[in-house]
């Protein structure tokens, strides 16, 4: 059964909620009818599993859809796609390390050649770090427990995965471009090839203060995104609180009026 109080799955026989700490000492012994739609439920028998031809029908589609209710599928589908992202995202950043480096040995001066180590090194560090977002997120959705809503909360954590990743190459990419262009006098957009827009557009120049700029930008720019897809994800987590609120209002408010 669910706790009323905070929506969580909680032993049918238990006495109180582990999670809030909602005492169910008198529904504890009702609570079995109630799930199987028995004696004192407000549920015809047999509703939740019909007999008969519409029995038989359902049978082999019922542990399907009991699982997927229950959202384990959909947690574990989620969790193996990030987990699968992580590694693509691996193989793209090799790609784009490599040809940062050849790149970087092509400049014509010594120093422009340091610059671009330091940006291949700033490029390594992001993709370790998303790589290890991806995995904590898919980590963050194998442990979601049974609720009434199933998308919405993974649907929280992705959003906020979204910003954490933009956040990690934002400010790798920021810091590196910094220094390249430091030691360069050259302007990192032609490293980036097409994600140059997304990330370095306040890099225009090539001097000391064009670094500054573009340092500032990336910055700034990565932390807005980051704290807008926070402001997403909770978002979605209160209304799905609303929801449920609702919902217990609503049941309340049946149970009151009944004779």
């Amino acid at each position: 059964m669910y706790c009323d109080n905070c929506g969580k799955s909680i032993p049918d026989n238990a006495r109180a909620c582990g999670y809030c700490g909602q005492v169910y000492a008198k529904e504890a012994a009702a609570a079995p009818s109630f799930q199987n739609g028995g004696p004192g439920s407000g549920v015809p028998a047999g509703a939740r599993y019909p007999s008969g031809w519409s029995g038989l029908v359902l049978s082999p589609a019922r542990k399907i859809l009991e699982t997927l209710e229950r959202g384990s599928v959909i947690r574990a589908t989620v969790a193996m796609a990030l987990r699968i992202l992580a590694i693509l995202f691996v193989l793209g950043g090799i790609f784009l390390l490599i040809e940062t480096l050849k790149m970087s040995f092509s400049l014509p001066t010594a120093q422009g050649t340091v610059g671009g180590l330091i940006f291949a090194a700033s490029l390594a560090a992001m993709i370790a770090a998303s790589c290890q977002v991806l995995l904590y997120r898919a980590e963050s959705i194998t442990s979601l427990g049974e609720s009434l809503f199933t998308v919405i909360p993974i649907l929280s954590i992705l959003l906020r995965a979204v910003g954490e990743i933009y956040a990690v190459i934002g400010i790798a990419i920021g810091v590196g471009g910094c220094l390249f262009l430091w030691f360069s006098g050259e302007s990192p957009l032609r490293m980036l090839g097409g994600m140059a827009p997304f990330f370095l557009s306040g890099a225009r120049g090539g001097t000391f203060l064009d670094g500054l700029v573009l340092l500032a930008w990336s910055g700034l720019g990565s932390f807005g995104l980051l704290l807008f897809c926070y402001f997403l994800a909770e978002s979605i987590l209160i209304m799905a609180d609303i929801a449920r609120n609702v919902r217990l209002l609503v049941k309340a408010s049946g149970s009151t009026s009944k004779p």
